[in-house]
């Protein structure tokens, strides 16, 4: 049996391993198609002292260091040569990122072969990594491009400089003393207008600004002409023609100013950047599934380490009970917003019984009958949702409002042993991967339990007597032993009480032996309810049965032999309709050390003084002399 459950355990763990391999896989091959075709360098790094480790890179980070991915992966970025200059100013930002707990973007102009390339780039602090060292994702974009036009615009010194045919900016001139605003025919048309539709004034601009950007739009503007900045650029919403948006890069500076400092002429153009905006909306989309992949897979490891950690104490616990009180408390960090028990089935009433509880409220009754749970009547798992109320089990109370409940019958060898319950009060709580995790807990518990099951069975049967259900003469044997020895060093006393049931061969040869088996039990019986919990009873052999009294001295032990006469005298044996008469037993009572120091010596001294009673006339208590 032991091996059996062995194999169990085995069987259980490689399922769980199989899983997890499973979705390591899939959500590998759905981050590497994204990161491999995306044309932003993108990559993982870790911080240690003055330099950065690249831990993984796409093929556009490998692109712009003119080498492959696994090549650059695992190198220095000193190694990569690049500049100190350059890796103090990303440890800079990546030190910020972590400070602040959310992504942090810059921009700088990176020299590579004489050659400046201005680099737009995005770092998130992730976590940090088993070799304790700061790890961070990193995003970055080629804006050379984008940063020319810039300083073209910036050197401008007139509109004409801006108005470059084929570049697709549309230009405009604000006269600030007229208000009026000269739209060059790109810009109208990069909107979706005609050249005579739109009139030559600014509040055409200012009735098409998006509602969203016009307080930060005016607030860059308002600082340009005053003179705080050297070029007024801003990205933001305009509305065209056919009232969509599209995203716009205004850039603009002031050409001239009267003596007293008062802004004259503001000249600048808009370009076109939807696509751009687009590809980055697309990319922090992008990143933010990336990071909630990342976060989902270091949850599913977490579980998984719970999980084992939960194998591991279900295999060292002794008892059912044991097992159940013990997952309460490891089970709630997997379900942490749920309120969940363990039902275990009780054989005696056909009934379910909660064992072991976690979270608050437990939406259940405690003790219910197996026609009150859909699982268990169907055999498989019961998810109700919000709008499914319905189909709610009959033992699930309904006192407060309840979004969803799960019920998993635990079963093993075909046999349903139990129940895992759980509910919640959010509607994500109990998600699809939460009941997953709920049904490979549930599975493996079940078979924990089945395993205890099948241990208690057997150490039952190897201490106890099948007939009366008290403790074998080998039990009685070694806990006598053992008592011994703990009366000796706290130098305590131990009753041993024997009884002989009297005239028991009468019952056997007028009633029979089914008769004489119910003398037997209700003798038993009524000992278990007259001995305390430390009280050791035992089937000593026939119709004798013995006691063993704990921290108890010869007088006591007297005192209850005589009690328990006292009750056998009462009892009225009425078997299968059949009046059977009274009943008697004689008593012998000896302690530990005054009637010897060894377990053998005191119950042959209790032995012969239940002989003398037995010689004096039966139903009587004697001790050893």
């Amino acid at each position: 049996m032991k091996e059996e459950s062995r194999q169990n355990n085995q069987e259980l763990q490689i399922i769980d391993c199989q899983r997890v391999e499973c979705l390591h896989r899939e959500q590998e091959a759905i981050l590497s198609s994204f990161y491999n075709s995306s044309p932003f360098m993108m990559g993982v790094v870790e911080l240690s002292g003055r330099d950065i480790l690249l831990i993984s890179n796409n093929i556009a980070t490998a692109t712009f260091f003119e080498t492959t991915p696994e090549t650059t992966a695992g190198k220095w970025f000193s190694e990569l040569g690049i500049s100190p200059e350059y890796i103090q100013l990303w440890l800079t930002q990546y030190h910020l990122s972590q400070a602040q707990q959310h992504l942090i973007k810059f921009e700088y102009a990176h020299k590579k072969e004489n050659v400046i390339y201005w680099l737009s780039v995005t770092v998130s602090f992730i976590d940090i990594s088993v070799n304790q060292r700061p790890r961070f994702s990193y995003v970055a974009e080629d804006i050379s491009d984008r940063k020319h036009t810039e300083s073209a615009l910036y050197d401008s010194t007139i509109r004409w400089e801006f108005a470059i045919e084929g570049t697709g900016s549309g230009l405009w001139d604000w006269n600030l003393q007229t208000n009026e605003v000269f739209l060059s025919h790109q810009w109208k048309a990069m909107l979706g207008f005609e050249e005579n539709e739109i009139s030559n004034n600014s509040n055409e601009w200012d009735i098409r600004l998006h509602p969203e950007d016009r307080e930060r739009v005016y607030a860059d503007i308002e600082r340009h002409l005053r003179g705080e900045t050297e070029l007024c650029s801003n990205e933001y919403r305009i509305k065209c023609k056919d009232g969509s948006y599209k995203w716009i890069l205004g850039s603009g500076k002031v050409m001239s100013r009267s003596p007293d400092g008062k802004p004259l002429r503001f000249v600048g153009t808009n370009i076109d950047i939807s696509d751009r905006k687009q590809a980055e909306f697309a990319l922090n989309y992008a990143s933010q599934q990336l990071q909630e992949r990342i976060a989902e897979l270091n949850q599913r490891h977490a579980e998984m380490i719970t999980l084992h950690k939960i194998g591991n104490f279900m295999q060292a616990c002794i008892t059912v009970e044991e097992a159940c009180n013990t997952l309460s408390i490891l089970v709630q960090p997997l379900f942490p917003d749920c309120a969940g028990g363990i039902f275990i089935a009780n054989d005696s009433d056909n009934k379910f019984d909660l064992i072991a509880s976690w979270g608050e409220p437990l939406q259940s009754e405690t003790s219910f009958h197996y026609q009150d749970c859909w699982a268990l009547r169907r055999g498989q798992v019961h998810y109700i949702a919000q709008n499914q109320s319905g189909l709610h089990c009959k033992h699930i109370l309904e006192n407060d409002p309840i979004i969803a409940t799960i019920c998993i019958p635990m079963i093993a060898q075909g046999e349903a042993l139990g129940l895992f319950y759980l509910n919640a009060k959010t509607p994500d709580t109990l998600s699809e991967p939460k009941q997953q995790l709920a049904r490979t807990l549930a599975e493996q518990v079940g078979m924990a339990i089945s395993n205890l099951r099948l241990q208690e069975t057997l150490q039952y049967q190897s201490t106890r007597d099948p007939l009366t259900g008290l403790f074998n003469r080998r039990y009685l044997e070694e806990s006598l032993n053992q008592e011994i020895l703990r009366s000796k060093r706290q130098k305590h006393q131990i009753g041993v009480i024997i009884l002989d049931i009297d005239h028991f061969k009468g019952f056997n040869d007028t009633y029979g032996h089914d008769a004489g088996d119910y003398v037997l039990q209700t003798v038993a019986n009524l000992l278990k309810q007259h001995i305390r919990s430390s009280d050791i009873p035992c089937r000593w052999g026939g119709e004798e049965m013995l006691l063993v009294l704990p921290d108890s001295s010869l007088e006591i032990a007297s005192k209850r032999a005589e009690e328990i006469r006292e009750a056998i005298a009462q009892i009225s044996l009425n078997y299968n309709g059949q009046f059977l008469g009274s009943l008697t037993a004689s008593f012998g009572v000896a302690s530990f050390p005054q009637h010897g120091s060894k377990g053998s010596a005191v119950i042959q001294a209790a032995d012969a003084a239940l002989y003398s009673a037995k010689a004096a006339g039966r139903n009587q208590v004697l001790t050893a002399s």
